[in-house]
């Protein structure tokens, strides 16, 4: 079995409502390790540290800026 604890989760979504109604469903399930960013370019930045490279990306496809495709594309 997979300890939850250890799991880095990366949620991007442009609605701050999605990023903390998602966010409380993860750590309610046990996923301690959640990570929000509004924007495509600071979710980038977080997959190169080391320490904040996540396991999981939960995105949204239709965002202004870098949509969910384009941020897809990045990695």
């Amino acid at each position: 079995m997979i300890d939850k604890s250890t799991i880095k989760i990366l949620i991007l979504d442009d609605e701050p409502f999605m990023l903390k109604l998602l966010a409380r469903m993860l750590a309610n399930q046990g996923f301690i390790h959640v990570v929000c960013c509004d924007n495509g370019k600071d979710a980038l930045a977080q997959l190169n540290v080391e320490s904040t490279r996540p396991d999981l990306i939960l995105l949204d496809l239709n965002m202004p800026g870098m949509d969910g495709i384009e941020f897809i594309r990045h990695l």
